[in-house]
């Protein structure tokens, strides 16, 4: 029997075997949950493939870095088809969105959605505003911790617009605390209509099946006359992800009409699945849950600019992998953050509203810490000293400038990492974020291709464009890096 097969075989019966009781008990598939392998509508297109996370673009869709095109695609948002194809898609969904996109895979990146999926994460009143720094502020949304940042994506108001007591759509991903990491956010109304209906997504705590109340974070449910759907009871399930419709009657309760176990990838069972989201808890050896889905990881697995061991709660990802009774078996695992800087900590600067650090030959990037960052290795940026080790993931900010949202500290070591979008390209140097690499010291063999495909340098600098994105990495020499091996992603 061929390797691959008896490999993909052991797979399978490694999940047949995973006890399902893992984190706790399940729910079922919901109502209106796809069925793997069948069609949606009339677009006549065999699903085999399911995609959750954050609309990058449209020209189609793009989400998770798939670009799926949405010729035939059904539109749903909250729970009912609300056009087809392109124009629908352009005109009821935005950049910033979390979405579902149900389909196939035509390429590594490319695909064809059946089925795009929109419900807002909470659709309630604002009650405060209060800004955590120069760069993050916090939103209290109908009992809800919101968090916003430069890249959160707003319609209908600025941050600066915003009051209490005007009604925000808010999609996000959500942390382990409940934290939601706002990526769109939409003012719908500037008040809220007496027993206009509110909506929010969340993990059941508090559960009492005789006073038939649970919360959301700090939002009382009482579902007393709700319709419970979706769990694998009459009942919610304590620690199940619950999606709750109803009306306000004060402002800490909500009285439910519908509560549905969420199933954020729709389906129990799929070919491919792909999902963004933060680490909500972490262990055993090789499992994690990322955002209310569990994810296997074995020897097959490809970690992507990440290691196994830098993985902890709050670490944001991209996995990919197949579905089988709602765990996937992760093929590949990655950080959403396209940029990445990885040397020995240079400088620290703890200056209120200056909040930064450098790396030893990266110093022309000031990596700034806000609010959001996490850190891993040490509790925060006062405990980082001249000489540590560090592995930043973040945003650009400036061309000088990162913001980072993940930081992980070690022990000192030489290995240099910087990864990002290319500022100009002349053999045989790179800017890249404003640092130059000098590619003369990198060896026959160290130029490579976006396919994967070892090139000469000249061939390197004839493919490379203004705006790709790079993997430069090399070794300290004193205060200088040696690189060693650049690749274009």
């Amino acid at each position: 029997m061929d390797a691959t097969v008896k490999e993909k075989i052991f797979r399978v019966l490694l999940l047949a075997i995973m006890p399902l009781l893992f984190f706790g008990c399940g729910g079922g598939g919901g109502a209106g949950d796809g069925v793997a392998g069948g069609g949606i509508g009339g677009s006549g297109i065999t699903v085999s493939a399911v995609s959750s996370g954050t609309v990058t673009n449209f020209g189609s869709v793009i989400v998770n870095d798939v670009e799926f095109d949405t010729t035939k695609a059904e539109v749903v948002v909250a729970g009912g088809v609300q056009g087809t194809g392109d124009a629908a898609v352009t005109s009821l969904l935005s950049r910033g969105m979390v979405v579902r996109v149900e389909g196939r895979l035509d390429g590594d990146t490319i695909g064809t959605a059946a089925r795009v999926v929109y419900n807002p994460t909470v659709e309630g009143p604002l009650e405060s505003i209060t800004t955590l720094d120069d760069t993050v502020t916090e939103l209290i949304v109908m009992g809800q911790t919101v968090r916003v940042d430069d890249r959160t994506v707003f319609r209908n108001a600025t941050l600066d617009a915003l009051v209490a007591g005007q009604v925000l759509e808010v999609s996000g991903l959500a942390d382990a605390a409940g934290t939601i990491f706002a990526t769109y956010v939409n003012k719908k109304a500037d008040g809220l209509a007496l027993n206009a209906p509110v909506a929010l997504k969340g993990v059941i705590d508090n559960l009492d099946t005789v006073a038939r109340r649970f919360t959301l974070n700090s939002l009382a449910i009482d579902y007393t006359s709700a319709t419970v759907s979706g769990f694998s009871g009459a009942s919610p399930l304590q620690g199940q992800p619950a999606a709750v419709k109803g009306r306000l009657i004060g402002p800490d309760t909500l009285v439910a009409t519908s509560v549905a176990f969420e199933n954020e990838l729709g389906r129990d069972d799929i070919d491919t699945a792909d999902i963004e989201g933060f680490i909500t808890q972490f262990g055993p050896t090789n499992r994690f849950r990322l955002g209310t889905v569990v994810i296997v990881t074995d020897g097959a697995t490809v970690f992507q600019d990440v290691l196994p061991a830098d993985l902890s709660p709050g670490t944001r990802l991209k996995v990919r992998g197949s579905l089988n009774s709602r765990i996937i078996l992760a093929d590949a695992v990655a950080p959403v953050e396209k940029i990445k800087l990885e040397s020995n900590a240079g400088s620290v600067d703890l200056a209120p509203g200056r909040r930064s650090l450098t790396l030893v030959g990266l110093s022309p990037v000031a990596i700034k810490t806000n609010a959001a960052t996490r850190f891993t290795g040490v509790a925060g940026l006062d405990q980082i000293v001249i000489g540590d080790h560090v592995t930043v993931f973040g945003k650009s900010s400036a061309p000088d400038r990162v913001i980072a949202t993940k930081v992980l500290v070690k022990p000192a070591m030489d290995q240099v990492v910087l990864k990002g979008p290319v500022e100009s390209a002349t053999s045989p140097d790179l800017e890249i974020l404003g640092v130059t690499v000098d590619t003369s010291s990198i060896p026959a063999g160290g130029f490579i291709a976006k396919n994967g495909q070892v090139l000469t340098a000249a061939e390197f600098f004839a493919a490379v464009q203004t705006g790709d994105t790079v993997n430069a990495k090399g070794i300290l020499s004193g205060v200088s890096v040696e690189w060693k091996q650049i690749e274009i992603e």
